[in-house]
């Protein structure tokens, strides 16, 4: 029995290496396109800036002058505050807008009035979705319920 000539071997040997990397470059490339796909969608929310540059509040209404320096204008906000007793409130605005650039007083309903100074304050956005500020009366002067 004679077998193949070492000539036809090594062809297919080549072939057979060209064929298994292109099927592996294929899925490499399609795993790549899909992450950068994933990633940009999530540097839409990522590349937006929420500020706080001032708290009011008087009895249930706290407003707060913030600032959209990101790219996308942004509507909705939902926040938490955290009095001097320790009492979380949560607040909500789902009609408030805020254009790209824009520095906006948006005015808030609590369900009960807050007791003392205001510790901690954190806001994000309905949409874009995941944009959040937050700021706690050891870095900013924030006002008292």
């Amino acid at each position: 029995m004679k077998g193949i000539s070492p000539l036809l071997a090594a062809v297919i040997l080549v072939a057979l290496t060209i064929s298994i990397a292109f099927i592996a470059s294929s899925s490499i490339s399609t795993l790549t396109q899909r992450q950068v796909s994933t990633a940009t969608q999530q540097g839409s929310a990522s590349s937006n800036v929420l500020e706080i540059s001032a708290v009011e509040c008087s009895g249930t209404n706290l407003e707060v002058l913030l600032k959209n320096v990101g790219p996308e204008d942004m509507s909705g906000f939902r926040g938490i505050l955290k009095d001097a007793t320790g009492n979380y409130k949560p607040f909500s605005n789902t009609s408030a807008t805020l254009s790209s650039g824009s520095l906006e007083k948006i005015t808030f309903t609590l369900s009960s009035a807050g007791t003392g100074e205001i510790e901690y304050i954190e806001i994000c956005s309905v949409n874009p979705a995941g944009v959040c500020v937050s700021k706690n009366n050891k870095t900013t002067t924030i006002d008292t319920c």
